[in-house]
């Protein structure tokens, strides 16, 4: 293996552990299902906080909110920061001569915390159009050269909004009826939730698609052996009882990290959360930890 290895990082916005490998057999996710086959899954990850920008805060710093400081989200009248002193994954890599890229949602602030050699947070369409991510991806993929990299991918999807009825180039629009979903328990199983949950579906199904053309243009650019895949989620469903709550459905999450020539799908029912993430990288990457992060790797 190579001195320095690099990590792609495609992180869901409000995506629970919904998929085929974590028993949900009506939803449609191949190329997630195809990740999970031979890499490893893991049973009982969990945010740090169900809220998106605290949540994103700790995977790149590695600390819990009361360190961080960024307790809520960086947009509009909230307008909370990261503190100055805090490192993150981009500006420890930097240091260390990698590329490290930023492709659609990031939402978190400031800059100099968070600093990127290539920041490419604007997307054609919107974040997503997950074919207009890939291409993305394939730009930052192409201007790097040879150099060793991280490279973090924020998807739209499932977010709940009006964008989850449109229609997107490349994309297979695979649609749901309320009455094939299944209605976890923490919420009504009434018709109109059911509606919901099927967008919700839907949604979820793109982000896969997603997934998996990123994927794809990391194989086509020649560096899939060198590059750790590691799938996620900043919080739970964007439904009462999930989402910006602190019960299980806010906090549980999908997480899937894949290494380069693994052909085996391994079950984890260790305890993990986003702080993990930070060690994990930089040990994969062979790069030092900047020291007194409150967790540990997880390529043990």
């Amino acid at each position: 293996m190579p001195e320095y290895r690099n990590v792609l990082l495609l992180i869901a916005d409000d995506w629970s552990p919904i998929a085929g490998c974590y028993g949900n057999d009506v939803i449609q996710m191949p190329n997630v299902d195809a990740l999970a086959a031979k890499g490893t899954r893991f049973a009982h990850a969990f945010c740090t906080t169900p809220s998106c920008a605290a949540s994103r805060a700790s995977l790149l710093t590695g600390n819990y909110s009361h360190t961080h400081g960024q307790y809520g989200h960086s947009h509009s009248i909230h307008n909370f920061h990261t503190h100055l002193t805090m490192p993150s994954i981009p500006k420890v890599l930097n240091a260390s001569g990698f590329a490290t890229g930023i492709i659609g949602k990031l939402h978190v602030q400031p800059e100099s915390v968070y600093p990127w050699t290539h920041d490419m947070q604007k997307v054609q369409g919107g974040v997503r159009n997950v074919q207009a991510m890939a291409e993305r991806a394939r730009e930052f993929l192409g201007a790097i050269g040879d150099r060793p990299f991280y490279l973090h991918m924020g998807f739209g999807d499932p977010h709940r909004d009006f964008g989850n009825k449109g229609t997107y180039p490349g994309v297979e629009e695979v649609r749901y009826s309320a009455d094939e979903v299944i209605v976890p328990p923490f919420l009504p199983d009434h018709q109109a939730v059911r509606r919901e949950l099927a967008e919700y579906y839907q949604a979820v199904s793109r982000l896969d698609q997603g997934y998996g053309m990123a994927v794809r243009v990391l194989e086509e650019a020649g560096r899939a052996d060198d590059t750790l895949i590691i799938v996620m989620s900043d919080h739970g469903m964007p439904f009462p009882g999930a989402k910006a709550s602190s019960f299980e459905g806010g906090h549980h999450c999908p997480l899937i990290i894949v290494r380069p020539g693994e052909q085996r799908e391994v079950v984890c029912d260790a305890l993990v959360n986003w702080c993990n993430i930070m060690p994990t990288v930089l040990e994969w990457c062979g790069v030092e930890s900047p020291g007194d992060l409150p967790e540990l790797s997880m390529i043990p």
